[in-house]
């Protein structure tokens, strides 16, 4: 072993270093005392001064600090043909051996938990690339999630029925909100979906009874049927103008809900959007005619406000 300018380290001094570096933590030192130990049984003491040794033992604690830090943490194996492991509460299982990533299949009731960008399966390292479905249904102790940007698909019903989820955030790689993903979760506010999704599934937040705010994408197309069903807080709305496909109940029980922002170019084929008649349908300036005499929009109040040289693509 050597150091940053390629000199070669002492014998005592290497061996100090990898005891740092276990992977074990009960092998490792517990304090600079039992460092300093070291040196004396190596009789150093006497021939570098106190200043020296403290200066050797920080580098080495900052060395091995970092050497830890940018390990990829290795699971604790749940299966016997290593393809399952646990790590910090989150369990993870092998989706291809080929391609060395993983999914993230469970996790134990925590409020908040790390979902790692890759981990160590049997000494082998898999990429983080899957929510599977389920894998946090019906965790009521959980509060706060953040999903790394690695993760491109997540499960049906993953998030659903936890019931104290406030904090949420979407990784920029998906392309799709599954079925069901974060339905009957009456805590949380705000949802915000990242660019590049192009479908909302069925009932992906139906009853988040206390969502407030909802940010969709300039790549949506579609939004599934009940989609955001009985979201009773949500009072407004802005519909990207690439959404051409809004299925039945998407906003039924929505009781709240006062202003939808259409910027599509031609009215939606919808049946029982919403459950209330006392919605004012904004679009944009010249489609007012268009929709109020669309079989589906004629029911609410339409304005022609909307400026489609600013509107969302």
């Amino acid at each position: 072993m050597q150091g940053s300018a390629g000199i070669k380290l002492p014998k005592v001094y290497r061996s100090i270093m990898e005891q740092c570096l276990q992977e074990d933590s009960t092998k490792r030192y517990r304090s600079t005392q039992e460092i300093l130990d070291v040196f004396e049984r190596e009789r150093l003491c006497r021939k570098i001064t106190v200043g020296a040794v403290a200066s050797v033992v920080l580098a080495i604690c900052l060395w091995a600090g970092y050497m830890l830090n940018n390990r990829t943490p290795e699971v604790i194996l749940l299966s016997e043909n290593g393809t399952r492991g646990k790590l910090a509460h989150v369990e993870y299982s092998i989706t291809s051996e080929a391609e060395s990533v993983c999914a993230v299949t469970g996790c134990e009731k925590v409020a908040k938990p790390v979902i790692e960008e890759r981990v160590s399966i049997n000494g082998k390292k898999y990429k983080v690339t899957q929510v599977a479905d389920s894998a946090f249904y019906g965790n009521e102790k959980l509060s706060s999630i953040i999903l790394p940007d690695g993760i491109t698909s997540v499960g049906r019903k993953s998030f659903a029925l936890c019931r104290n989820l406030q904090t949420f955030a979407f990784p920029s790689g998906i392309t799709e909100i599954p079925v069901g993903c974060l339905h009957h979760n009456p805590s949380l506010k705000k949802v915000v979906i990242p660019e590049g999704v192009i479908r909302i599934d069925a009932d992906a937040f139906a009853c988040c009874t206390s969502l407030e705010e909802v940010v969709l994408p300039s790549t949506l197309e579609s939004i599934g049927c009940g989609a955001f069903y009985d979201c009773k807080n949500l009072k407004e709305l802005t519909i990207p103008a690439s959404v051409h496909t809004i299925e039945n109940f998407a906003f039924f029980g929505c009781e709240r809900l006062e202003h939808i922002y259409n910027y599509a170019p031609k009215p939606q084929q919808v049946f029982r959007l919403f459950n209330t008649g006392n919605i004012v349908v904004h679009v944009p300036k010249g489609l007012e005619t268009l929709y109020a005499e669309d079989e589906n929009w004629r029911q609410y109040q339409v304005i022609g406000d909307l400026n489609t040289t600013s509107r969302p693509s």
